[in-house]
């Protein structure tokens, strides 16, 4: 086992949920990879071919933030309300992410649509899975309009 995980969520409203992931590390954590993809779920439940996926360095993020536009709009609110701490992680060492799905920008390419999220975090060689996460959803554009007087 490389960490402890659990996750907490927050929140009086459906589309003001905060999720709050303490991560705490039980062995040194050196070099990782994360593969995350993102994947619209057809009408029948089946997951369809991702609409996106990257390959992220965590411990690279954290000591340079990314300057590609796609990694940097989700980087920069997640870090913004997080406690992050540096890499490489060492046991004990704990960190805390505060990820409000409301907060974050949406791409016009995404789809109105059921989704399917899945991070997995490797060691650098990717031989070993440090961390995996599925998250199954459904994504509804919400228009905010202000009235004017």
């Amino acid at each position: 086992m490389w960490v402890n995980y659990s996750l907490v969520e927050t929140g009086g409203h459906e589309t003001n949920v905060t999720y709050l992931a303490y991560l705490e590390a039980v062995r040194e954590i050196r070099d990782m990879k994360t593969y995350f993809t993102y994947s619209v779920r057809a009408f029948n439940g089946a997951i369809q071919n991702p609409i996106i996926s990257r390959w992220a360095d965590p411990c690279e993020l954290i000591r340079r933030p990314p300057k590609e536009k796609l990694l940097k709009m989700y980087y920069d609110p997640l870090v913004k309300h997080s406690r992050i701490i540096r890499c490489p992680f060492k046991p004990g060492d704990n960190m805390l992410l505060n990820i409000t799905p409301s907060i974050l920008p949406v791409p016009n390419f995404i789809p109105e649509n059921d989704f399917y999220i899945e991070a997995t975090t490797y060691t650098r060689a990717r031989t070993k899975i440090i961390f995996e996460s599925r998250v199954y959803g459904s994504l509804l554009r919400v228009n905010v309009h202000n009235k004017k007087s």
